[in-house]
């Protein structure tokens, strides 16, 4: 049996011995029941299968094997596609940057490992670099005096004694707090890997942390050292460079800790991300890049009715001098036509255009390495005035010119109104 069980989003996986058992359904189940649906369960010629849909990542199972659910779009290679969610990852700021180097980490054999080696790294990178040190102050009894006497306190205990004192100093040490989390997290990170390569150089990196002290290398404990950070208290700047580190063993370790109970049946990360959620992220990553005059809102929200007793929350609404000039709604879905607009998303579009107050509503889907995707605009027939602009944005495994240029487009239709420069200049220089 293969270590790795690779699926394409949507695709059905038949339950059984050959291809996903029982005991690791269980396990999918469980997951299942505590956060993201993921999958759903169905009968097909008379056995139970399961199909992986509106998300993509990877899995650990119990057993050792690693499920990978790859993006529905993607007509690229196992690797192509992991890289392409990669980038996608880091642009909508989801995961630490990968630069140039996406396609060297997506030739990884799953998602994780890939993840699990760029953490590797980051933080052999780091220590070769030289560890972080911070000041703590200390209280201590010493035979002599370094630091400042705690005059009042050597009176009142030890009053009669020349031998000892007490003193309080500040001492510059490796052993911070962020350095503990670093070590622990790249000692999980060493059980958690399947890469020879990757666990010497996490073997590497502990070596070079000595003077550190342990805390539990597991998810929780490492879980809660982070509260602070997650809680959004700033790094120091002495630590800021180990800021892209934290990040990643946050993502790992919270996506871990979406199974706790599962003990050592599992031990490595789940990584899972909602496909509908990312693309409108990376839409507004990208709209933000290109036009850098406009202010685009995430699921902000506006009332429906007069009473403000009902709440929409379109996916992204372009503002440009304070005020709402396009909404855009990001539908994660296959399509090669007009046909297949559905019309429930035509409606929506419409809805938030008319409560908006606007003319322009956009339907974004995605297409896939710069194929000349769908192109099209249709005025409502109601008189309003309302436009529906349909648009396929190319999500091309070379880099986001593609999909910059289909959103100037897009944005140049409002602009054609006499909208003004700031949206239109970009275009007109692209």
């Amino acid at each position: 049996m293969s270590a790795v069980l690779r699926v394409g989003e949507h695709e059905l996986v038949e339950v059984g011995p050959a291809r996903l058992t029982e005991h690791e359904l269980g396990y999918l189940t469980g997951l299942r029941d505590r956060g993201a649906r993921f999958f759903s369960e169905e009968r097909v010629r008379g056995r139970w299968c399961c199909r992986f849909g509106g998300y993509a990542g990877a899995v650990s199972l119990p057993g050792g094997r690693t499920l990978e659910v790859l993006p529905k779009i993607v007509g690229l290679d196992d690797e192509g596609g992991r890289g392409l969610l990669m980038r996608m990852l880091s642009v909508a700021d989801l995961a630490p940057a990968l630069e140039d180097a996406s396609a060297d980490y997506a030739g990884s054999s799953t998602l994780i490992e890939a993840y699990l080696r760029f953490a590797a790294d980051l933080a052999v990178r780091q220590v070769r670099v030289g560890l972080v040190h911070a000041y703590r102050r200390l209280d201590q009894r010493l035979p002599v005096v370094r630091g400042r006497l705690l005059v009042a306190r050597q009176l009142a205990q030890l009053p009669e004694r020349f031998d000892v004192h007490l003193v309080r100093n500040d001492e510059f040490v490796a052993d911070t707090l962020v350095n503990r989390v670093v070590k622990a997290g790249v000692r999980w990170i060493a059980r958690c890997s399947k890469s020879d390569t990757t666990v010497a150089k996490c073997r590497e990196a502990v070596m070079r942390m000595e003077a550190v002290a342990d805390i539990p290398a597991e998810p929780r404990g490492l879980a809660d050292a982070m509260r602070p950070w997650r809680s959004g208290v700033a790094l120091d700047r002495r630590h800021m460079r180990l800021a892209p580190l934290l990040k990643l063993l946050e993502l790992l370790v919270g996506g871990r800790a979406a199974a706790p109970e599962a003990g050592v049946e599992a031990l490595g990360p789940t990584l899972l991300f909602n496909m509908s959620e990312l693309f409108e992220a990376v839409l507004a990553a990208r709209l933000r890049a290109v036009a850098p005059d406009i202010t685009v809102r995430v699921q902000g929200t506006h009332a429906f009715d007069v009473g403000r007793r009902f709440r929409l929350r379109p996916d992204l609404v372009v503002e440009q001098a304070g005020r709402p000039v396009m909404v855009l709604d990001a539908k994660w879905k296959r399509i090669s036509g007009l046909s297949d607009v559905d019309d429930h998303d035509l409606r929506q579009a419409f809805a938030y255009a008319r409560i908006l107050g606007l003319n322009d509503a956009a339907l974004v889907y995605p297409t896939m390495n710069g194929n000349v995707g769908l192109s099209h605009s249709a005025e409502v027939a109601d008189g309003s005035g309302v436009r529906i602009h349909l648009r396929q944005v190319a999500l091309a495994a070379d880099g986001w010119k593609h999909a910059d240029h289909a959103l100037l487009g897009l944005l140049s239709e409002k602009g054609a109104d006499g909208l003004g420069s700031p949206v239109t200049a970009p275009f007109a220089n692209a």
